[in-house]
């Protein structure tokens, strides 16, 4: 990874509360920073996805037994995220009209 190096103005509370964390997970403030930043972008893709769903369905909400699959699904599923590996879905009760989005595991289904 290519890294660049900044520089940030904090209010002095805010480094003191940074210092005092970053310490007790044994971090330099470069990593501490960097994995609040990540963190932060996290969330706010997940608030964005939340969104948009709350949109796609508010007009056309989902079928009761469209519910029922994804919910059952749902343990099969891990979230990507390093370290994780990703294993294949199990074939699940979902009818075959339900969108593969439904396990995040490559293949869908």
């Amino acid at each position: 990874m290519t890294t660049a190096k900044i520089t940030i103005s904090l209010p002095v509370d805010l480094l003191r509360l940074i210092d005092d964390e970053r310490k007790t997970r044994s971090m330099s403030r470069s990593e501490y920073i960097r994995s609040a930043l990540i963190d932060s972008f996290a969330r706010a893709d997940q608030r964005n996805m939340a969104l948009d769903y709350v949109r796609a369905y508010g007009d056309r909400p989902e079928k009761d037994d469209e519910v029922e699959a994804a919910l059952e699904a749902l343990p099969n599923c891990w979230r990507r995220s390093p370290g994780n590996e990703v294993p294949p879905c199990e074939p699940g009760p979902w009818p075959s009209s339900y969108p593969a989005a439904v396990c995040c595991a490559p293949g869908g289904r």
